[in-house]
């Protein structure tokens, strides 16, 4: 009977260290197949990391807000209606949250003055772009953001096209964003963005001119690692 006895506390002293290596195992699927070297740099799909590329495609309506006279220190109508057009911007990531890329945006826009309808405005502005993106995750063990705010600043040049009048001029850019990954599709979500630029027109009589304009887009943002 004793030698029963310690048996039986031999097999629960057993059963007991198994155990927690059982439930261990579950909670990990898929450890032993993982060949991996100690300081292997182990990416999830969807996580964002140094390397990572970029991609912002939207379309947005365009209001031309407001021109500043810099000479009178006044503010003037632009006389330009609402258009529309495209943005596109790229960047590569220095780290999980920092990139510099360039951007692209397409716009036109007629006149509030319907009487000459064929004096439409044409702007085309390409330049380089920094961002910054503040990624919102719904708990520490999900590898893609849920939330995505990006933050961009990006200066250019601006070819624009009124009627018969071509200029170049450079332009200053603001944007922000918020996009949002409901689909659980780790590479791609989609959002709403603002954009906000001004375009200095320094001339040597009275139509020098600071033009400010906003678009309000929606949009795709792509993520993939290199």
């Amino acid at each position: 009977m004793s030698r029963h006895r310690i048996s039986l506390q031999n097999l629960l002293l057993l059963f007991l260290l198994l155990c927690p290596a059982g439930v261990l195992s579950a909670q990990n699927p898929g450890d032993d197949e993982q060949d991996t070297l100690p300081g292997e740099d182990i990416r999830t799909v969807g996580g964002r990391y140094q390397g990572d590329v970029g991609l912002q495609i939207n379309g947005y309506l365009w209001a031309p807000l407001f021109n500043i006279d810099p000479n009178a220190g006044s503010i003037k109508e632009t006389g330009l209606g609402v258009g529309g057009g495209a943005d596109f911007a790229v960047a590569y990531y220095l780290t999980a949250n920092f990139g510099i890329g360039g951007f692209l945006d397409l716009g036109i826009s007629s006149p509030v003055d319907q009487t000459n309808i064929r004096n439409y405005f044409l702007s085309v502005l390409v330049g380089p772009r920094i961002s910054y993106d503040i990624n919102v995750y719904t708990s520490k063990f999900t590898s893609h953001p849920l939330f995505s705010f990006p933050l961009g600043f990006g200066v250019a040049i601006s070819a624009t096209k009124f009627g018969d009048i071509t200029n170049i001029i450079p332009v200053v850019k603001f944007d922000a964003g918020i996009y949002v990954n409901p689909f659980n599709q780790p590479e791609w979500s989609f959002g709403v963005s603002l954009h906000y630029w001004f375009a200095p027109e320094f001339t040597s009589t009275e139509l020098s001119r600071i033009g400010n304009y906003l678009m309000i887009g929606i949009g795709v943002s792509l993520h993939s690692g290199l």
